[in-house]
């Protein structure tokens, strides 16, 4: 096999376990042999409970999650990386210089192609296996600019702007001719999506700072950025952001649910919201953070849906990417609340650009819950994952795992040899990848998927 292609590659060949390595692999939180080719995984110690089990096997859900995609518009005067070429001297920013962290990767100018790649390797997917919808967790801007976040959208549903062919021909670029996303798509905001640069949320400091390089106008904020996903062709309109709920406010916004099939709710959260009840923004530096009114919505929508197994979706993951110092709810708070409930199974997150799986439990409290944080698009190993949501029969489900590499090995070369690649920290140890999670299904969903 050609070694370029057996980079961060899995071993999927039949092997033969001996019976004192299946007995220690019990031990280890596995329950039972990787027969189709997944790492099995139950750290939550789901056991089998014949009474009221469906007693068939089923899937219930399947879906693609990407996450951190980080279109670059790489000629844009306002890139804190041009400005600090384009000028005579280094310009001072005062404090706020080394606050944002200028990040120029060999593979910025390709950005556009590898999501389009991306793009078309979930549809080879979806024609093996169709898939209910693929989730965007956030980040698919990479400064911040309006004319980043019409270009994903543009990708995303097969068409070129304007601006997009502008910076082909000048070759700021990496030519696409995208194919369109097959699937229906939701989003999840990124603080890449609503900060300059991912890192400073506070409007007037930044454009005061901005003003004398370029059309600070193509800056997005947190409302401009929401209303953005409604100028598309692809399904669902508006991209999830139509279901925002009654409790939505002026602060308070960028979430919403939608159900999956009959039997999950998908819970999608804004980590990345900054500006609480009308007070001055708080400055989180690029961390998540989380404001009771969502809080309390989340805590609604758990409740209503004590029948249907429920997925938190959000950029951030509380396991290591909040800032407690600015959030109402604080990282334990909410993975604490979220296993009060037996119904929740997953928390689904990116930001931190690697593969990581850990399972969230507390003793006493009736719940636990898989925090599966998937890597960036834009870095290598430039991966998605591919999710089967099972009811196993006997009382337990298993979450199905699949990192999958999209096609273009020009891409995945440049990502390869990018000089902050972290190949083997951004890829995940095995636990991490292909891997099997169990879980405990409620009584009150298997009495729903018996009704079905």
């Amino acid at each position: 096999m050609d070694a370029k292609k057996m980079r961060g590659g899995v071993l999927r060949a039949g092997m033969i376990v001996p019976v004192f390595l299946v007995a220690l692999l019990s031990l280890q939180g596995c329950w039972n042999l990787p027969l189709d080719g997944l790492y099995p995984r139950n750290d939550l110690g789901a056991r089998p409970n014949k009474e009221g089990a469906t007693g068939v096997k089923s899937d219930l859900l399947h879906f693609a999650q990407v996450t951190d995609v980080h279109i670059v518009d790489e000629d844009n005067p306002l890139r804190l990386e041009n400005i600090r070429l384009w000028i005579n001297s280094p310009y001072d920013f005062g404090d706020l210089d080394g606050l944002i962290q200028p990040i120029s990767r060999d593979q910025d100018i390709y950005s556009g192609r590898i999501w389009d790649a991306v793009v078309r390797s979930i549809n080879e997917g979806h024609e093996e296996r169709p898939f209910e919808f693929t989730m965007s967790t956030g980040d698919h801007t990479d400064t911040g600019l309006k004319s980043e976040m019409e270009w994903f959208i543009g990708i995303t549903d097969g068409i070129i702007p304007d601006s997009l062919m502008e910076a082909m021909e000048d070759g700021s670029m990496a030519a696409v001719e995208p194919a369109g996303l097959n699937v229906p798509w939701y989003a999840a905001l990124g603080n890449h999506d609503v900060e300059y640069q991912g890192t400073i949320n506070n409007e007037t400091v930044v454009k005061c700072l901005l003003q004398p390089f370029g059309d600070t106008g193509n800056l997005i904020n947190m409302r401009s950025a929401v209303d953005l996903y409604q100028e598309t062709f692809s399904a669902p309109w508006w991209h999830g952001m139509a279901e925002q709920p009654p409790s939505m406010t002026a602060d308070s916004y960028g979430y919403y649910a939608f159900n999956a099939g009959e039997y999950v709710r998908c819970i999608v959260l804004n980590t990345a919201i900054y500006n609480f009840y009308g007070k001055i923004p708080k400055e989180t530096l690029s961390a998540g953070c989380l404001d009771r009114n969502q809080y309390g919505w989340m805590l609604g929508e758990i409740e209503a849906n004590r029948d249907r197994l429920c997925i938190i979706f959000s950029h951030h993951s509380p396991t290591d990417g909040f800032d407690d110092s600015q959030s109402d709810i604080s990282a334990k708070e909410l993975m604490k609340t979220l296993c009060l409930y037996d119904n929740v199974i997953a928390h689904i997150n990116g930001h931190s650009h690697v593969n990581k799986i850990v399972p969230v439990k507390y003793r006493g409290l009736p719940g636990g819950y898989w925090n599966i944080n998937t890597g960036a698009i834009i870095e290598w190993p430039q991966e998605w994952r591919d999710i089967t949501i099972r009811d196993n029969g006997d009382g337990t489900g298993s979450l199905s795992c699949r990192m999958v590499r999209h096609g273009d090995d020009g891409c995945l070369d440049i990502a390869y040899g990018d000089a902050d690649a972290r190949h083997s920290a951004r890829e995940g140890e095995k636990t991490d990848r292909d891997v099997a999670l169990r879980f405990r299904v409620p009584a009150a969903v298997q009495t729903r998927i018996a009704s079905f």
